[in-house]
């Protein structure tokens, strides 16, 4: 079977199980445990919104690393299903309980739910990584790649059983062309002269094989742009940011409403962590420091302090995976992310907004800008408390993949893709890596690695 179809069709086994184990669990719950037949509309409603937010979450993404699925799961599970849980308890009292299970009872079976999921779904990415571990992976690239960032994606391709990397430039077309048709999936690094990379690509689409480009901001602006012809010359049409001023309107007017509600809300966690973070050292609660938002105006980003009062005196670089600066309440903070709350004030000011390019320091933002190509259309958006590069990157990802996240997030914004990336958010908090800091042999050469360009963007 051809890759592209096995792929396809664990994405729809995926999808099966899913509904499967839920129609499952609301059945045997309803007729052993609860001691009544649960209503049709029950089932279909349970079926549908785990379905949809597994969707949201990324489940089904036949494109991403199984491995990387498969240890994010259990989270995304958990978040999904939590999620369902407050969506039927909402209807349940606005139908004051004439269509759906009590509350207490929709806990119990959405608790249920989750080992039979998971069970079911590790099995079967255990079985699509089985296949995957039989296929080989070509990576090409050229000698203005940096080292670094092939060995890196060579790290992270760990599905496949085979990974092989070849300089281009090393190369004749009859030995990349023989490369080619040995391997089962091609991913091709940008710095390969585009002409040759035509002939790639031609080469693997006659071949049928799965393939991947690492994108610039060029390719990005592509992605969904209009087909159009200037007399008998085909040309692509981009989208114009003036088409989307009601889209941001609209943005800025839930930002006001949710960061007002949110820090109403959340008023009693405030307290708790204020009082956490007095009690285990001395010094003030918030912290503030300089950051960009749009269009490079500067403000003062407020945050709970996880470091130990005046760290930034004794030494102004990134925090490492082992600062000795950061507090043990700092610690617990940024593992999920919590030291970030008080940036609600600062999107309710209109400073920031909940998703969009995350803020940098001046001292930082001021020197990539000058290393990292395109680094400034970060600043065509308000600076965000999430984005595409927290979901999908790490604190440790280099500034120049940070920038396509950004650009992807830029050029496809829409209210719809906020709302994915703020569901998104939720499960990142809970994974480690996400918020990891950065290693401790890297920061002596900290402007040059995390600026240092991947690819010519």
């Amino acid at each position: 079977m051809h890759i592209d179809n096995i792929n396809r069709l664990g994405k729809w086994c995926g999808i099966i199980l899913d509904v499967f184990s839920v129609s499952l669990t609301f059945w045997v719950m309803g007729r052993v445990i609860l001691g009544y037949s649960i209503d049709s509309i029950t089932y279909l409603a349970g079926a549908f919104f785990v379905v949809i937010l597994l969707h949201v979450l990324d489940s089904y993404n036949d494109s991403c690393s199984y491995t990387m699925q498969k240890k994010r799961h259990p989270i995304v599970l958990a978040v999904a299903l939590a999620l369902t849980a407050v969506i039927f308890s909402a209807i349940w009292y606005i139908t004051s309980g004439r269509v759906l299970l009590p509350i207490s009872k929709m806990l119990i079976v959405f608790a249920v739910c989750y080992p039979v999921m998971l069970v079911l779904r590790t099995l079967l990415f255990k079985i699509l990584l089985s296949k995957r571990k039989k296929q080989t992976l070509l990576i090409l690239w050229e000698n203005n790649c940096p080292k670094r960032f092939s060995e890196k994606l060579m790290r992270n391709a760990v599905d496949y059983g085979t990974v092989r990397a070849i300089n281009v430039a090393e190369c004749d077309e009859n030995e990349i062309e023989c490369a080619v048709k040995n391997s089962h999936s091609l991913l091709v690094v940008e710095t390969v002269n585009r002409e040759l990379a035509d002939r790639i690509i031609l080469l693997a689409k006659w071949l049928m094989k799965p393939i991947c480009l690492v994108p610039t901001v060029e390719n990005i602006s592509l992605i969904g742009s209009s087909i159009a012809n200037v007399g008998d010359t085909l040309v692509l049409g981009l989208k114009s940011d003036r088409s989307r001023i009601l889209h941001k309107a609209v943005k800025r007017m839930f930002d006001m409403t949710a960061s007002a509600l949110g820090l109403i809300l959340l008023s009693p966690v405030f307290v708790l962590i204020a009082i956490a973070i007095k009690l285990d050292t001395k010094g003030p609660v918030f912290h503030k420091q300089e950051r960009y938002t749009m269009y490079r105006k500067r403000f003062n980003i407020i945050k709970f302090r996880t470091m130990v009062k005046d760290a930034s005196k004794c030494d102004t670089g990134l925090a490492t995976e082992n600062d000795k600066r950061i507090t043990r309440v700092g610690r617990i903070l940024r593992s999920h992310r919590l030291d970030e709350l008080p940036q609600l004030i600062n999107i309710l000011k209109g400073e920031m907004s909940f998703v969009g390019p995350r803020p940098e320091r001046p001292m930082y933002a001021d020197d990539y800008s000058k290393i990292v190509k395109n680094y400034n259309l970060r600043y065509l958006f308000r600076a965000g408390l999430t984005g595409l590069a927290q979901v999908y990157g790490q604190y440790n990802t280099r500034v120049s993949d940070k920038i396509l996240f950004d650009w992807m997030y830029i050029d496809k914004f829409s209210i719809w893709f906020d709302i994915k990336l703020m569901i998104q958010t939720v499960t990142v908090v809970f994974i480690k890596e996400s918020a990891a800091g950065v290693k401790e042999d890297k920061t002596k050469e900290n402007k040059i690695y995390f600026a240092e360009s991947s690819v010519e963007q």
